[in-house]
Parts: C-alpha cells; structure tokens; sequence
C-alpha cells in the first residue's frame, strides 16, 4: 500500500465516544481544517444520541489503493478509496467525500448491523442510512443546504422516475447497473423524509426518528431474526408508533412507481371571500425516447432481465399543506385532502384590506412626485420584503442598467388580494408543483419567503420566461445579495445566460454578469482582478457560477462574443494565488473548459479549418489573440507535469480542451498527443481521461488505438481502472449501435444543410436503431461482427487473469449480445498412417511413417487373460491319463527321484505329452507335471483334445 490512514473510534455505552486516532504514512495534511474525517467523529455522538447505542464496539476507517466500490461496508471497518482523500487547501471534494464518510458511518448501523431480508426490502436500508447522513447534515450544513438539496433530489427524481420500477422491485436490480443503485440511493431517502414530515405534522414530535431507534433497540433485544429487516416488519412498525394508517402511502411510494404532476388554477371570490382552487393531478406516461450511448448497456441489460415499468398510480392521494400569504402580510396554512384527480378547494380569506406591500423604489418614487422626502424610519407600513433589496438608488440603477415595474403593473399589483400561494409548503409530496400565479407574485415569494425551496422555484419559473429586462433585474439582485443562499445566487448567475442577447436586450444579461464579477473579484473600477482569496467558500461558488455563465453566452448565430472571450482570457491570463491559502487547480480549471467552450463556438480567423461558405467577419478576433488563449490552456498543462495539481486536474482539463477545439476544427489534434498519457505509469485518473477523449473523438474506429485500449482495459492492475474502462468500453459500442462514432460540432443556423434522401428500408433501420434495443444490438452486430481486432482483443481480456469475475461477466455479456453463440464444435482429426520397420544392420531397426493412410480401424486387441490358478498337487498325486470312452482309471506311476544338485540348462526344448503305458499308471507315484488328459470324440463329434497342466515344483522328503 502507498497510503494507509486508519481511524480507530471506542465507545462506552451510554457515553459520548471517545476517539483516538492513528496515522500511519500520513497522506498530506489530513488533521487540519474542515476534514471529513474530523466530522465522523461528531457524527458517532449524533447518531449515538439520537438513534442509540453503537451496535460494536469500536469504528475503523481504512483508506487504500484502487478499492472498487470506493466505499465497502463490514462489521466495525469501512474500507476506502485512498482518492477520497485530499489536503486541506483543496474545497472542491469537501461537501461531496463529508456526505460519502458520514453515510458509510450511518451504514454500521442500518446496512451492516441490520441487513435486508430479501432483495427488495433493501429500500429499508439504503434509504434509513442516507435519511441518518443527512439528518446529520442538515445539523453541520444548515437547514438552507439541506433543503436546497431536497429540492434539487426531488426534482431530479420526477424527472427520472418515468418508465422506472418502483423501489421495492429495484432492490434486485442493483447489480444490473450502477445507475439502479444510484436511483435507489435519491429515491428511498427521499420517502422517509416526507414520511417523517407527515408524522411530525400529525403530533409524534421525534418523527421517524423515533421509529429507526426503535428498530435498533428491536434488533439488540432479538426480535429482528438473524438482523434482517423486512418492508412489512418496518410498515408494522411505523403504524404503531406513528399511530396511523399507512396502507395507502406504501401502496403509492414504495409498492408503486412514477411521481404525480400537479397544475393549479385560483382566483378570488370577492361575494364569498374566499380563494377557490383547482388542483390537478396527472401522471406522466413514459414517453418515446431516443437511445443514448451514455445508457446504451443500462437499457440493454434491462432490456434482457425483463425489467419493467412498475404499476402507474391513478391518483396519489394523502394530506397536503396550503400557505396563502395574504394582505396583510401573515401567513396562512390551510390543510387539504387529496382524493382524487380533480381536487376543488374553497379556502376562507382572513383578511379585509387590500394589498399592502409596496417596494422601496415605489414608495420614494411616490414621494419625491408629491414634492416630499421619502423617511423609511417615520413611516408606518409594515415592510414586507426582506431580500433582494439591494441597487435600489437612482446613481445605482442607471449604472447598473436596471428596470422597474412598469405603472400598469404595479397597479394590477395594488388591486391584488393576496401576495402569494405556495403550495405544499410543508414538502410533503415528491411531485412537479405548476401554480398559475402573476411574476409578481412569483417576485415577492422571492424576495419576502425565507424557504430556500419557495426561493428556488419562484426562480425555476423566472428561468423559464422570456428574456427581459426586468427579469435580468430581478435575478441580478437576488446574485448581488449576500443574504440569499449561495445555491440561490448560483441559480441567479446561470439564470442570467438567457438573457445576455444582441438585439432589443443589448447583451443585457452579459453586462449584468460583468458587472457583478467585477463588483465582487476585481479592483474598484477595473477588470483587473484582484488576487485569490477562497476563504469564503460561498463568494468562491459565485465566482465559479459567473464563470460558467459567462461561457454559455451566446449570439444569433450560436458563437461567443469577443467580449466574453475576451472576460475569461483575463481572467485566466492575470489568474494571482500568491496570497490565497487554499490552491486554485480546480478554478483555473473552470477557467479553461469556459475558454475553450467558448473558443470552440467560433472558427478561427483566417485559418484553414474555416467554412468555405461562410464570409469573412471583423468582430475584433484575430489570430493573435487565437493563438494566446491557445497558449495559456497549454501553460497550465506544462506547469501541472512539474507541479501535480489534485488528482491531475489540470492535465485533465487541458486534454478535454483539445478534443473540445479539435471536434470544432479550431484546432489540428495529434493522436499521439493523447495517446502518450494512456501508457502505463500515468496517473489513472489522467489515463481514463486520455482513453475518454480518444473515444469522443472517434479514434476508438482505427484498430490500434482499440487493440491497446482492450490490452489496458484486461491487463491493468487497478480495478478502479478496470471499472472505468469497462463504462467507456460500453460508451464506445453505444455509439456504434445508434450510429454515433464521436461527438458532432451542433450546425449553425445560417449554415448550408444538404441532405440526400435514403431508402424505404434504410431509414426504417435508422429508425430501429435509435428507438428500440433490438434494432440497436442488431446494427451493432452488424458493425463488429466482422471487426477481427475486436474479436481478438475481447478473447485476450476475458482469458486475462487480472479481471474480476464482475469485468468478466460484463465482457461476456457484450460476446452474447454481438456474436451468435455455437453449442457444437467441430473437431477435426487426421487419419493414422501405416509404419514400416527397415532393417540397418548391426542390430539396429528403423521405424518410419509411410504415406500409406489407415482408413479402417484396426481389430480389437482382447488383453490377455491371466492363467487359472491350480492347487498344488500334493506328493502321492501323479499324472493321470483319462479317456472319455472308458470310465477306468490308469495305475498311477511313481517318477523317478530328482537329482539333488543339477544345473538348469539356459533355453529348454519344448515339452512333448510322454506316454505313459497302463503297468506304470497302475503303480504308485508322484509327478511334478500333470499329463495331458486325452478324451475319445463320441460318435459323431469331432476329435478335442483337452490339456490340464498342474504347474508347480515337487515336494521332497
């Protein structure tokens, strides 16, 4: 092992954990600072208190090389990959390896300690583990990231959760691909948190807390056989300590699949004063979708272990939570059951008066037409927003290029009854929520809700509006203010990319991104920015958010200004860490992937690769600043060969810059450029990323970069690499079953299209191919079957010793899927050939093979049989002669003595049958041999003759 870091944690019961900790070749500076490792230990005193006692007696953390899965529970030890480790100046890995070292802690309680009974119950499992971690979480982090988080996780799981299994029936899927896992993982928490929710709103204070520390008091005492933990068992005992009925509830989340859709529609009854609503729930079919080669061999593996949709709802039902914010100012939550598709609620209006809320700039402008001086101290209105208030003064909003509300709108806003619905507020439903309120109202849950989930989607609806100015107002505000959460102000930044267009905007959205860069990284009116300093980790996401957005921007045509080319050179050229105590590898390289994004937008002037048919443009590009920008990505990979950036970030970085500007044509890519990085020695991490670009580029089609990337691929002694490989080999024949070779430079608008009309049966094949698996695995089989370098190199992989049975199983997989299967084999075999003997001379022989073939087998040798055993006849015994035609019997005749000493001859005649004549048969004797025994054929019978042979040497004296 290069690096061992083990962390050794002993509890007494009933007490806080007492931790000691043991280095042994200490990767880098590991005990400073906010470090994982640092917060294990204030999570064991969380969990202990929280949900019991620590099920053994002592917790080891064990880092080593090339561990795959990078994370492997057992009793009282977690093994890691020793690249979760990093020094305490890197930020980028801390939030993501905290979660991973927190989860793998929560699973000595919930996944070592208790385990699944069957396949499906692993639900239980994995999702009480990460519901532990992020309870811990929410208490290192804050409620704002978590529930940023949540909604982030919900999203993405409506989104995902579209022809999908539920997640009971996913359990035994998780082996088939890893993506089944990770569903599981997002999907199972996420359902004990809205479970807890529900509990905590009916009374049971603790929540489901209190039911998982039942569970383990449950498991100690014995009532959990052999640790195992059921969906049933765990439904039983949510009921009885939750006191409700969760039938319904296991039936929609757990036993059921899909998320529900909601579209509500309100307005206000004046004559009943009250607010009627009309909630719509529907489900989402599973749409027809065109395959991509990133889930090429998910779909395929699914496609072949008859993995199905599970049951789709017809309604989701259970208890909802709405918060009408109403004139005056007060929050007001009403309680709804949902029971079925369509829901019409009329909800009772507390308030009298009419909307009340003004904005600052309103009020000063009413005041300074008035001729009078706006006092905010000496007035009695109750201000109602709290953030975004920020640029709100006329010296301010002219530089900034800011716009207010028109005067129809803000009087459509004072007529209004309500400020704003938020539904759901409770998050009590992992749903797509759509409200059809006014972008006013959406503005003041923005600005005045303090819940970063009603921040966020008052946000996620102004994304989706048409480009605007007071939009771009709105969402440079909600960047500029340091009260909002830093993940608020990153979806602000990313927002503002719609925005920044020429035309009626006047690359409003740019100026605005600008602008904020400046005001918060650079000097007091300059662009030169100012030198790092990461020591708020929130101001370092918005610096690396704006960069990001600043790249997306683009013209009519699809290509990137030169203003903003020119933004992100500076900023990577004048690039200070001199007095910044924590590295920048990771924001320089955000700078260079947002370069060279943008570089690769446009072709480079007056060049080769230009487009024969586009004219000439003088934008203020030119060559010179073409080849600079070229040179400064190409810097910081020769500085990070003699100094090691974090895990190569760097050199990894600069290879996907190449193959972004060389798949643009902006430049020409020698292969050996890359290849060099994929030989053996080479950091894994900068190895994959070699063989990843070599894929996208389509070099995996020339049979030597395949053949080596096969030898790699089986031969490699990292199962982290193996692993790796292994998803990029899948990648590569992805691409040739849908007919994707490499990645394709999007065409431009005003570019000349031409296109040829194929056949009737070549474009129902193309069709195949994209939309079905079955067409797909058919056009692969047609690429590959005759390619022989593949062949052989998927037969030198899969009889390498160095795969695991995993690797091994995937390889043959893929041989099942593009190769026709044989259950016979021809065996051929060559026809013997006659031997001949020659004699030389001199006693000597010589054998040889004569060209004469043996064609018919030769007759079957019997073995010999073994000599019948006669007993030894005794001294009186003597040779008898008896003939079948007489029943007398001859004398027996005594031989003579044997000499006492005679000397055996070397080679003896044969024996004759001696006759013996009727007077020495009458006389007594003995014989050392028996005679032959002679019998007379009976009539009709042929003559046999019948010799018994005694075999035995005479008794003497």
């Amino acid at each position: 092992m290069r690096s061992l870091f083990m962390v050794s944690v002993c509890q007494e019961e009933r007490k806080k954990s007492e931790t000691h900790v043991f280095l042994w070749q200490k990767y880098a500076v590991l005990m400073i600072g906010e470090h994982p490792m640092l917060t294990s230990f204030q999570a064991i005193d969380f969990f202990t208190l929280e949900y019991g006692s620590y099920p053994f007696s002592n917790y080891k953390l064990c880092f080593v090389d090339d561990a795959m899965p990078e994370i492997i529970h057992t009793g009282f030890l977690t093994l890691c990959n020793n690249r979760l480790l990093f020094p305490p100046d890197v930020l980028e890995p801390l939030e993501g390896v905290t979660r991973q070292m927190i989860h793998a802690l929560a699973s000595q309680w919930m996944g070592v300690s208790i385990i699944p009974k069957e396949l499906s119950d692993t639900w239980v499992v994995v999702g009480t583990a990460y519901f532990m971690t992020d309870a811990f979480l929410r208490k290192l982090f804050g409620k704002n990231d978590y529930g940023y988080r949540q909604k982030q996780a919900t999203d993405q799981v409506t989104d995902l959760d579209i022809g999908r299994p539920s997640i009971f029936d996913t359990g035994p899927l998780v082996d088939l691909d890893p993506f089944e896992a990770e569903f599981l993982e997002l999907k199972a928490p996420l359902v004990l948190s809205i479970l807890d929710r529900r509990f905590t709103k009916t009374g049971s204070a603790s929540g489901l807390s209190r039911i998982i520390s039942r569970v383990f008091l449950n498991a100690k005492v014995g009532d959990l056989a052999n640790g195992a933990i059921s969906t049933a068992y765990f439904a039983k005992t949510c009921e009885r300590l939750g006191h409700a009925k969760l039938e319904a509830f296991f039936a929609q989340w757990v036993y059921g699949a899909g998320c529900p859709r909601f579209s509500v529609s309100q307005r206000f009854n004046k004559k009943k004063n009250v607010v009627e609503m009309l909630i719509t729930q529907r489900q989402t079919e599973p749409p027809e979708r065109d395959l991509d080669k990133h889930t090429f061999m998910r779909d395929v593996q699914e496609e072949k272990n008859d993995v199905f949709a599970g049951p789709l709802q017809p309604v989701f039902t259970g208890p909802m939570t709405i918060c009408i914010h109403e004139a005056d100012g007060s929050p007001y939550e009403h309680l709804i059951e949902i029971k079925e598709a369509v829901t019409k609620v009329e909800i009772l209006y507390n308030t009298k008066y009419k909307r009340l809320k003004r904005s600052k700039r309103q009020k000063e402008r009413i005041a300074t037409a008035g001729g009078a001086e706006y006092n905010p101290d000496g007035n009695d209105d109750v201000l109602l927003y709290c953030l975004g208030d920020v640029l709100q003064s006329e010296e301010e909003i002219q530089q900034w290029r800011l716009t207010d509300w028109s005067k129809e709108v803000e009087d459509q806003m004072s007529q209004e009854s309500y400020e704003w619905i938020r539904m759901d507020s409770n998050f009590e439903w992992i749903c797509k929520m759509s409200v059809n309120m006014a972008g006013y109202m959406y503005l003041s849950q923005l600005q005045q809700d303090k819940d970063v989930v009603a921040q966020l989607d008052s946000l996620q609806y102004m994304a989706g509006q048409k480009e605007h100015g007071l939009i771009s107002t709105i969402l440079l505000r909600t960047l500029m203010d340091i009260r909002y959460f830093h993940g608020i102000r990153t979806t602000a930044a990313a927002a503002l990319v719609k925005h920044a267009r020429e035309g009626d905007m006047d690359w409003l959205g740019l100026f605005h991104l600008e602008k904020a860069f400046q005001h918060f990284f650079c000097y007091t009116d300059s662009s030169m920015p100012r030198p790092n300093d990461f020591s708020d980790r929130a101001a370092y996401y918005i610096q690396c958010a704006i960069v990001k957005a600043i790249a997306k921007v683009r013209d009519a045509r699809g290509r990137s200004p030169i203003r903003a080319r020119m933004f992100l050179l500076d900023k990577l050229k004048f690039n200070d860490n001199s007095d910044n105590e924590y590295a920048d590898s990771h924001y320089l390289a955000i700078l260079m992937e947002a370069l060279s994004e943008a570089m690769a937008s446009k072709p480079p002037p007056g060049g080769d690769f230009d487009n024969e048919f586009a004219f000439p443009e003088n934008d203020g590009d030119d060559l010179r600043f073409h080849r600079s920008c070229l040179e400064e990505i190409d810097r910081y990979r020769r500085t990070d060969e003699w100094l090691p950036s974090h895990h190569n970030i760097l050199s990894r970085t600069a290879l996907d810059s190449t193959r972004i500007l060389s798949l643009a044509n902006v430049v020409e890519t020698n292969p050996a450029n890359l290849i060099q990085y994929t030989r053996d020695g080479t950091a894994d991490e900068l190895r994959l990323n070699a063989f990843d670009n070599l894929l996208q580029m389509g070099l995996f089609n020339h049979n030597a970069v395949l053949r080596w990337f096969l030898f790699a691929l089986g031969t490699d002694p990292s199962p982290f690499f193996r692993a790796n490989a292994s998803h990029l080999f899948g990648r590569f024949l992805g691409g040739l079953a849908i007919g994707q070779k490499s990645e394709e430079r999007p065409v431009e608008k005003d570019a000349l299209i031409i296109e040829q009309e194929d056949s009737t049966l070549a474009r129902k094949a193309d069709l195949a191919r994209r939309k079905t698996v079955q067409g797909a695995l058919a056009a692969l089989k047609g690429e590959v079957q005759a390619n022989e370098t593949l062949k052989r190199g998927l037969w030198t992989a899969i009889s390498s010793s160095a795969i695991s049975f995993r690797e091994l199983k995937g390889l043959l997989d893929i041989c099942s899927w593009v190769y026709d299967s044989e259950s016979s084999m021809v065996v051929v075999l060559k026809y013997p050939r006659y031997w001949q003997c020659n004699k030389i001379g001199k006693g000597k022989l010589r054998f040889s093979q004569t060209s004469r073939i043996r064609t018919k087998p030769m007759a079957k040798r019997l073995p010999p049989t073994a000599p019948l055993q006669q007993p030894v006849p005794s001294a009186q015994s003597s040779p008898t002669i008896k003939r079948e035609d007489s029943g007398s019997t001859a004398t027996v005749m005594a031989p003579p003595a044997p000499p006492t000493q005679q000397r055996k001859p070397l080679f003896k005649p044969p024996r004759r049958p001696s006759e013996v004549s009727e007077a020495s048969m009458r006389e007594g004797g003995t014989s050392a041999r028996t005679s032959p025994t002679i019998t007379t054929p009976t009539e009709g019978e042929k003559p046999k003759l019948k010799i018994k042979l005694k075999i035995g040497a005479p008794k003497t004296g």
